[in-house]
């Protein structure tokens, strides 16, 4: 496997989360206050900002409810996410058939398969409710507030009948965090780690080979 993972990272030892972080390096309840914001002028609240500002104004432009209505409690989890995967950056994307733009994690999240690490691609879309559940249907259904796809590169394909991808949607994850959501108790942290986790038992993608065979080498950057 090992030849035909492309985005090969060899040579560092796997992330341990840091103190805490419980299962999954999901925020431990029993620290510090549960809602607190990062620093003020740290980057990664500084690009929240950035990022809420130009979602705000979209809602506001098309009349629609303010999202995100536990601001302190969303930069803290984002800034813990960001903190543990600094290959995730918060970006404002568009997802399909949504009116305005999400907040969302956009990057790389490391594996470590048969003792080697490796860049998996992935977009995690933050959905306006968190965290607590959003309506998915008008029966009464809900779904997690976050939702996760593995975006492979052109050099990348996604790996069939894996047990953590959905196979009616191209790249969403299938997560137990996802399918358990607890508000204030399940997080985005949590989410991310799992992917993390299970991706390193299972590797969600391999590389598609050059034109002379051997396994390309590209850098996964989304």
């Amino acid at each position: 496997l090992g030849r035909r993972m492309g985005w090969l990272w060899r040579g560092q030892q796997q992330a341990q989360p840091p103190t805490g972080y419980g299962q999954y390096g999901q925020v431990a309840h029993t620290t510090t206050d549960h809602g607190a914001a990062p620093p003020p002028h740290s980057p990664v609240s500084a690009t929240v900002a950035d990022a809420l500002h130009v979602i705000d104004t979209a809602c506001s432009q098309q009349r629609a409810p303010m999202p995100y209505p536990e601001r302190a409690l969303l930069f803290a989890h984002v800034g813990a996410c960001c903190e543990l995967f600094p290959g995730l950056r918060p970006v404002h994307a568009s997802l399909l058939n949504w009116p305005h733009p999400l907040l969302a994690l956009s990057g790389t999240i490391p594996i470590i398969h048969d003792y080697s690490r490796y860049n998996i691609p992935v977009v995690v879309y933050v959905l306006p409710s968190y965290p607590h559940a959003w309506p998915s249907d008008g029966l009464g259904g809900v779904t997690a507030p976050v939702l996760a796809f593995v975006t492979p590169t052109a050099q990348m394909v996604l790996c069939g009948d894996h047990p953590h991808l959905d196979p009616l949607v191209r790249g969403q994850c299938v997560l137990g965090a996802l399918r358990h959501w607890t508000p204030h108790q399940s997080s985005l942290l949590g989410a991310v780690s799992e992917m993390a986790a299970e991706f390193s038992h299972a590797p969600p993608v391999h590389s598609l080979p050059s034109g002379g065979g051997a396994a390309t080498g590209a850098q996964a950057t989304p």
